[in-house]
């Protein structure tokens, strides 16, 4: 990118969060620890450079070319965390599918019962235009 790399980025979001930016008590925020959700999207990260993307604040990851079903379905866990337990990285799981990396969550009777995102599309048929109603969905709600 020709003023920032993802990783910088991440940096002065992290900063920004920390400093600037107000606490909420929507959903997403909560499930999130306070974070907005961060994802490295490339192909050519490794498994071994897990730690970097922990340490600069980075909340998960995708491979490129990315496969519609599987961002959907990993996107769900910013407001769902039964998804999001299901999509953490494991050591020995397969990395070349993406997920998140590991991130404690609160307890879940300090969250709203509120999923969502879990119920805008066909789990079975996630095509590109549900990833799409996703983004607006959560655009327009009060996440």
């Amino acid at each position: 990118m020709p003023i920032l790399n993802g990783f910088e980025a991440t940096q002065r979001i992290r900063h920004l969060e920390a400093t600037k930016l107000p606490k909420t008590d929507r959903l997403a925020h909560l499930l999130n620890g306070g974070r907005i959700p961060i994802f490295a999207v490339s192909a050519s990260l490794v498994e071994r450079q897990r730690g970097e993307l922990e340490q600069i604040g980075i909340d998960g990851w995708f491979l490129k070319p990315i496969d519609f079903g599987r961002l959907y379905t990993i996107l769900r866990g910013i407001t769902d965390p039964v998804q999001r337990s299901r999509d953490e990285y494991r050591v020995g799981g397969s990395w070349e599918i993406g997920g998140w990396l590991l991130r404690p969550l609160p307890p879940p009777q300090s969250m709203p019962a509120v999923t969502r995102l879990a119920d805008l599309g066909d789990e079975d048929l996630p095509e590109a235009e549900t990833v799409i109603a996703c983004g607006h969905a959560l655009r327009a709600s009060d996440f």
